[in-house]
């Protein structure tokens, strides 16, 4: 794209921040997560952090001194779906240590935060890829732990959770980096970012539904076979779930192979050295994908007003072809803030754990 046109996408997404910001109507929801203004866990103390929601269940035991220690960290097959609110809970108390009364949980799935006896929880607001978890929909999924497990277990335990985009902010604080220039991005199967407004207030965005730009022609068309027409309109250019798919619509208006499955494939062809109209059409594929992810971290960044340091995860940011090199140029042309990446280990317990910690 023109570097006139990147620079347009990213005012536009420097404005729709600003009007979720002011109440306004935006493309993205910007949820604010409260977060406590002291951690709940002391010096010296060992609680539990959990994953749920990937395609594997992880389970950590952390402890508190001058910085979060993960002392055990263990990851399992998560069960292909939970069908009903007993699926979860009994999954959860199955994999709950003894003699543990804390608990951090990054829960995958859309929930509405709320505050409450000093700690984020969250309202499970649906089910999601085949999870439909009947019952709890509607519920506070905190709370129904703590019930379960009273009953049950005759255990009392305090169960705070957060979705992923705001575990992996929260991540960033274990880098000692300060708020508000601090961000978090997630760009592979999908694509979201997280921010802070204060130190108390954490953003979770849902970008993926920015939707201030023209879409690619390839992306009008997968719009138009989605099941969420109009809906995701960023993710539908950048994701994973979606590149391979713009390289088999164009290869196919171009006349050549158009059968690649994924986007790994995608980047794997992008990687060939020889130049041919398929590698040269994957790279065109992955450079569009980067260059619209980059007006978005521009956006935020110019929002900000501030250098940033953006704790990231994905497979198709770090190990996409040209992928992160090209965001990198990009960003040099829209914004004039120093904009640095980190791949933080074990973000995803680490960013739970501190939800109160």
């Amino acid at each position: 794209m023109q570097t006139n046109t990147l620079r347009q996408i990213t005012d536009n997404f420097t404005q729709e921040m600003k009007e979720a910001r002011d109440g306004k109507t935006s493309s993205f929801p910007f949820i604010k997560n409260p977060l406590p203004s002291q951690p709940l866990i002391e010096k010296g103390q060992t609680f539990q952090a959990m994953s749920v929601g990937g395609t594997n269940f992880k389970r950590a035991m952390v402890k508190k001194n001058n910085r979060l220690e993960v002392i055990r960290l263990e990851q399992f097959l998560q069960p292909p779906v939970f069908e009903t609110k007993e699926d979860l809970l009994s999954f959860i108390a199955y994999h709950l240590e003894e003699r543990i009364e804390y608990v951090a949980l990054n829960f995958a799935f859309p929930m509405k935060p709320v505050f409450r006896n000093n700690k984020l929880e969250g309202i499970l607001i649906s089910g999601t890829k085949e999870h439909t978890f009947t019952g709890l929909v509607g519920e506070n999924v905190c709370e129904e732990i703590e019930k379960y497990v009273y009953t049950k277990l005759r255990r009392r335990i305090s169960v705070s959770a957060a979705n992923d985009t705001i575990c992996l902010l929260l991540s960033g604080l274990t880098l000692n980096r300060k708020t508000p220039g601090l961000a978090a991005g997630i760009v592979g199967t999908g694509i979201n970012f997280g921010i802070f407004m204060d130190e108390n207030t954490a953003i979770n965005m849902e970008a993926a539904n920015f939707d201030k730009f023209t879409p690619s022609p390839s992306g009008k068309i997968i719009d138009e076979m989605s099941a969420i027409k109009g809906g995701a309109l960023l993710e539908k250019e950048v994701s994973g779930a979606y590149l391979y798919q713009h390289y088999n619509i164009q290869a196919k208006e171009k006349g050549f192979e158009a059968n690649l499955r994924n986007t790994k494939d995608l980047s794997f062809l992008a990687s060939e050295k020889k130049e041919t109209p398929e590698v040269l059409l994957a790279r065109e594929v992955m450079k569009t994908s980067a260059e619209f992810a980059s007006c978005a971290i521009a956006g935020i960044t110019n929002f900000l007003g501030e250098d940033m340091t953006f704790a990231m995860v994905g497979s198709i940011f770090w190990n996409g072809h040209d992928y992160k090199d090209t965001v990198n140029a990009k960003l040099k042309e829209l914004t004039s803030h120093k904009v640095i990446f980190a791949n933080v280990e074990n973000s995803d317990v680490l960013g739970a754990a501190k939800l109160i910690a």
